[in-house]
């Protein structure tokens, strides 16, 4: 797993928290992710308010992992989403990552193109390691 510099991460939870002020980012990032009918049909049954949160917390989760730390937690989240279990295959995760690239490029004000090649710098790890357990 590739360590991702500490200031990047920074940059990104900063970010985060600009974003997460908004009352509208997690329905800008679901807007955006549920445009596929993959998407749309792993989540036909889901409670979308417990999802919004659920996804809060995993955007901490994807910070820790990006820190070499993704935890049990972390373990946790994608057995939960594996073969086995929700059967998110590994795709998904780049539409999930383009989603929530989205989301924050029409909700941080300080958004830059810089700021998106940051972001995904620091949420490949965590999209990587969700991807590997598949």
């Amino acid at each position: 797993m590739t360590l991702v510099a500490t200031k990047n991460i920074e940059i990104v939870k900063e970010s985060m928290q600009r974003c997460l002020r908004k009352p509208d980012f997690m329905d800008k990032f679901y807007d955006e992710f549920l445009k596929s009918a993959e998407v749309q049909e792993k989540f036909k049954n889901t409670n979308m308010t417990m999802q919004k949160v659920i996804l809060k917390s995993s955007l901490h989760l994807m910070l820790a992992t990006a820190k070499g730390t993704p935890g049990a937690a972390m373990d946790k989240l994608a057995l939960s989403h594996d073969r086995g279990h929700k059967a998110i295959p590994a795709h998904l995760y780049k539409v999930w990552l383009e989603a929530m690239l989205y989301a924050v490029k029409v909700t941080d004000p300080e958004y830059t193109p810089e700021l998106d090649g940051v972001w995904r710098e620091v949420m490949l790890p965590g999209v990587e390691f969700m991807s590997g357990k598949y």
